[in-house]
């Protein structure tokens, strides 16, 4: 299980953390080419900005949105085509222990997942405010039946 430890959120009944993913699980499925292009571009858009969370000395690891943008637009004197048909679904499983909430302490892991998209061309952006509902709401729009 992975230990992510709770922030300190509204309410108090709800285990919020403040990242899940690293760039080494967005990279998992990405060939050498791929990887080193990433990197390369990693790189170059690197600022050593503290503001950012940026380390002193260049990176040796792709970050996410390099990794996400070779996937999307490729390198061609790299060697890495783009794959826009290859997004990645990653499930985590937390220790509830870091939860900072006594129920889920005495419970089994916790799911957790994220999903990452390659870079897209497109120019129409999307919010997760558009997306956003509990399962009364989907259920509705979806005609389920409990």
């Amino acid at each position: 299980m992975m230990k992510r430890s709770a922030v300190q959120s509204e309410p108090a009944d709800r285990y919020s953390i403040k990242t899940l993913i690293s760039p080494r699980d967005q990279a998992v499925d990405l060939s050498e080419a791929e990887w080193r292009a990433a990197l390369d571009l990693t790189r170059k858009t690197w600022r050593g900005d503290k503001d950012r969370d940026q380390d002193a000395t260049p990176p040796d690891e792709p970050r996410g949105v390099a990794i996400r943008n070779i996937l999307g637009f490729g390198s061609v004197d790299q060697g890495a085509a783009p794959r826009r048909d290859r997004g990645l679904l990653m499930l985590y499983l937390l220790d509830p222990a870091h939860s900072k909430i006594d129920e889920l302490k005495v419970g089994g892991p916790i799911l957790a997942w994220a999903i990452s998209f390659p870079g897209s061309p497109s120019s129409r952006r999307v919010s997760n405010a558009d997306y956003m509902a509990n399962s009364v709401l989907w259920g509705a729009m979806n005609d389920w039946v409990d």
